[in-house]
């Protein structure tokens, strides 16, 4: 289909919105119905048929040209609709290249691109300087906007060790500047009482999602999160003691079992990774009969791989036949039902085939 030169030869044409907020919280609030509003206005004024396709998507207009919605839009162009209404610039992205990018092949695909509030069509020439200044201004702002973020909660950080951000739950800002993060007595009940349910071992956290109403994303994070011990945590720092660390209202001892009960529901995941390939995966066993699973790997000081194990139901005898800080004493372990020979041993002591010493604190 030939692309409409101007506003009049919208007419007729079959449209689609396109809408976006930065955040989750953005979206469920009043945002996207006044974008809605500006699209409904313009579909009316230039008698578009709205086909009913919509797009609605939270994220940043940095890197929106990443999502499945994104794809899905261009996949559609053309065939499911010729003109895609978006309410402002800066809705649809904040980001020149993947904006000039994207119109480009909306335009191969027959389809342009109107844009509510500023009135300008991607196929018009005449508007092609118009909207390309709002993409750059759009771009522009959402770079100052990040670096005074960032140097914002840099500074805060070396001066009150506030981590900066959303309040987790259990925790609010003090009221006034400089609006440092508190324990809030009204809320910290419901984190603590996730941990201390959750260290049971008996309850999985889509469980706790359904008795508490708390998403279980957001209970995997504060399950996860070294605040509650009395930590605080910024990427690329030290860990901090948070003011209430002398008395946190997660115990030393609850965080510890909470991460071994994660532990010992971890699954894996993940590419698997050719260069740390563990020669033992799936072959080695306690004397009672229990596989003895693995944690993680690193590298030690002199370069060399090791990967670490845990059993996941400590027995007796699997503690008292290990040396847990050299790994000499004889192993009584068995490897695919079959004793370690002389010349193995000295692999399996090298792969660290003993449980993971327990951590103060999560990492």
């Amino acid at each position: 289909m030939i692309l409409p030169a101007d506003l009049d030869a919208l007419h007729g044409r079959r449209a689609a919105r396109w809408i976006r907020e930065s955040t989750k919280a953005q979206e469920d609030r009043y945002g996207p119905d006044a974008q809605r509003e500006h699209q409904g206005r313009a579909i009316e004024r230039h008698g578009l048929i709205d086909t009913g396709l919509v797009w609605q998507v939270a994220h940043s207009g940095r890197t929106v040209d990443q999502t499945a919605e994104w794809a899905e839009m261009l996949a559609h162009a053309g065939r499911g609709y010729n003109v895609l209404v978006v309410a402002y610039v800066s809705r649809f992205a904040r980001n020149v290249e993947a904006l000039a990018r994207t119109i480009r092949q909306l335009h191969a695909a027959g389809t342009a691109v109107y844009f509510c509030d500023e009135r300008l069509l991607s196929s018009d020439e005449q508007h092609w300087d118009w909207y390309m200044r709002e993409a750059v201004e759009a771009e522009s702002y959402s770079r100052r906007l990040s670096r005074r973020v960032r140097e914002g909660y840099e500074s805060k950080w070396r001066r009150h060790r506030d981590p900066g951000g959303w309040a987790p739950l259990g925790f609010r800002r003090e009221p006034e500047p400089p609006r440092r993060l508190i324990i809030d007595p009204g809320t910290i009940g419901l984190a603590v009482n996730l941990f201390e349910r959750y260290a049971t071992g008996t309850v999985s956290m889509a469980d706790l999602a359904a008795e508490t109403g708390v998403h279980e994303d957001a209970i995997r994070e504060i399950l996860c999160h070294p605040i509650y011990n009395g930590w605080v945590r910024r990427r690329g720092e030290v860990d901090r003691p948070a003011p209430w660390r002398s008395n946190p209202p997660v115990s030393d001892e609850l965080c510890e079992r909470v991460a071994q009960v994660r532990a010992a529901k971890v699954r894996g995941g993940g590419p698997h990774r050719w260069e740390r390939v563990d020669i033992l995966s799936g072959l080695l066993y306690c004397t009672c009969g229990r596989y003895v699973r693995r944690d993680g790997s690193g590298r030690g000081r002199n370069g060399r791989r090791w990967h670490q194990r845990y059993h996941p139901d400590p027995c007796a005898r699997w503690g008292s036949v290990h040396d847990a800080r050299s790994g000499s004493t004889p192993s009584q372990s068995r490897l695919s039902s079959e004793g370690l020979t002389s010349a193995s041993q000295p692999l399996f002591r090298s792969s660290r085939p003993y449980p993971q010493p327990c951590r103060s604190r999560m990492t």
